[in-house]
């Protein structure tokens, strides 16, 4: 045999089959169709949908928590986390599990800013109504307030955390975020200065009440904002015993309205001795 056609002891050389290329083809194959149906796959989430699509949410909840356990894209657990938290809060009333997913999606680095916000919020519209912890909102409004990327947004959320603040019982606190707004001479600064008006009002504290109404009253954009205005400038007159100019704002306040009806009938009588306050 010619040295060409010898080979090195030991060694032997096979041509692929037909039936071992068909074996390696369907090995990738089941090992590209387990990655696409795995929790890692890219596409987990759109299993979610098909889920709810099927009126399955326990399951959709289900495949949420594999995402977010197995995931191999931080993003998409971050993603899974929000939608978890969000199925179980709006359908399962599972309030606070929806918190620990929204606070481990806040402790990761996988949300991205838009997302972390959306979660910031949900978070503290939980903590707000059905877990019911208000004063625990009111700080996470606080933070959405010092982060809004306009003042406007930020006047939003500082109104919100105000009256979560009041909901926890800390007028204090619900004045300093009703004083940012108001001072802040935005377009929602009549807000702050009504709600500022309406706590100084139930304090007793008349004179600081009457201030922040007048302020209100000059600043207001609407005619709801004046009509409200106007109506504090009353009760505060009232209670100072300025019987004749609460009649005034009353009437400048307008006709056509219920409780300015009933509180306009109220002071008459007290300007005519008929009647106690």
């Amino acid at each position: 045999m010619s040295a060409r056609h010898r080979h090195a002891p030991g060694k032997r050389r096979f041509a692929p089959t037909g039936s071992s290329l068909l074996a390696s083809a369907l090995l990738l194959l089941g090992l590209l169709v387990t990655g696409l149906a795995g929790p890692w796959s890219p596409f987990a989430l759109d299993r979610v949908d098909l889920a709810l699509a099927q009126g399955d949410v326990t399951g959709a909840v289900s495949g949420c928590d594999r995402v977010a356990r197995l995931g191999l894209l931080p993003r998409l657990r971050a993603r899974a986390l929000y939608r978890s938290a969000l199925l179980r809060t709006t359908e399962l009333q599972q309030h606070e599990r929806a918190v620990g997913d929204l606070k481990l999606l806040l402790r990761s680095r996988g949300a991205d800013p838009a997302l972390r916000e959306r979660a910031k919020l949900l978070l503290a519209e939980i903590l707000a109504g059905p877990v019911a912890q208000p004063s625990r909102a009111a700080r996470h409004y606080q933070r959405l307030a010092h982060a809004a990327v306009s003042a406007e947004e930020a006047a939003g959320y500082w109104l919100t955390a105000a009256r979560a603040w009041e909901q926890a019982g800390d007028a204090q606190r619900a004045s300093l975020c009703y004083a940012f707004v108001a001072t802040n001479n935005g377009a929602r600064a009549p807000e702050g200065w009504l709600a500022l008006g309406r706590i100084r009002l139930g304090q007793g504290q008349l004179a600081p009440a009457y201030d922040h109404y007048s302020r209100a009253l000059q600043q207001a954009g609407s005619p709801e904002e004046r009509r409200l205005a106007r109506l504090g400038l009353a009760l505060a007159l009232d209670a100072m015993g300025r019987v004749d100019q609460a009649l005034a704002e009353l009437d400048e306040a307008g006709q056509d309205d219920q409780p300015l009806h009933i509180t306009r009938e109220r002071v008459r009588r007290r300007a005519e001795g008929q009647g106690t306050p």
